[in-house]
């Protein structure tokens, strides 16, 4: 399979709002690298019935100059946009794809409602959409630093590609995780804690040795 995180803005919250740029790029989480890129700013979505809501106006309007400015540049229609993201997946993952966006209701559910209203074929299955904050809240909120300008679509896709490759290892590096969080020992002592002691003389420091090593030996395994 092949992982493409996405990221769009846009000119509202919900499907049927305007889009201003795509943003994507292709992930390994599980070697932990970012591969090939997409790009594109689109302009014209008024054409296909596409709305701009007030708030989110007003959001754009309070938006630094040099970010606004990014959407701008190198502008194409709507339809050649579309078109262009489609190609992209086609070449880079064709139908073994998993599509990530930062939450199940916003990207992808706005862009597939873009797609239909340009009358084009929405680029990918319905087995292929994946949710970041599903993960990261799975792997603890992983704090990355951001690199690059909030609200360019390219550079939040990288950032959540790489906040989902940090999520992947640490839900599959146990040693490394339960390092950080001792889960797995207080689960052990916990449950050793509900077993009546067979040897009231055992101290705790030296039952809490006893859980640690079969830890070990469990991660070792």
């Amino acid at each position: 399979m092949t992982h493409i995180m996405f990221d769009l803005e846009t000119w509202g919250v919900t499907p049927g709002s305007d889009i201003r740029s795509i943003g994507a790029v292709v992930f390994d989480p599980l070697a932990g690298t970012l591969g090939a890129e997409f790009y594109v700013n689109v302009s014209g979505g008024a054409r296909h019935g596409l709305i701009r809501e007030p708030e989110t106006v007003k959001f754009w309007d309070d938006q630094p100059e040099d970010t606004v400015a990014l959407l701008l540049e190198s502008q194409v229609p709507m339809a050649i946009g579309l078109a262009q993201f489609a190609g992209w997946l086609e070449d880079h993952a064709g139908t073994d794809l998993g599509l990530w966006s930062h939450g199940p209701h916003f990207d992808e559910a706005i862009l597939a409602a873009v797609y239909r209203a340009a009358g084009q074929t929405v680029p990918w299955g319905h087995r292929a959409p994946r949710d970041t904050r599903t993960i990261y809240e799975a792997a603890g909120w992983p704090s990355i630093p951001f690199q690059g300008v909030q609200h360019y679509a390219l550079d939040d896709a990288r950032h959540q590609a790489r906040v989902v490759n940090e999520s992947y290892r640490r839900l599959l590096a146990p040693r490394e995780l339960l390092a950080e969080s001792g889960e797995l020992f207080r689960f052990y002592e916990a449950s050793h804690r509900a077993k009546p002691a067979t040897d009231d003389t055992i101290s705790k420091a030296e039952r809490n040795a006893e859980i640690a090593g079969r830890i070990e030996g469990l991660l070792a395994a």
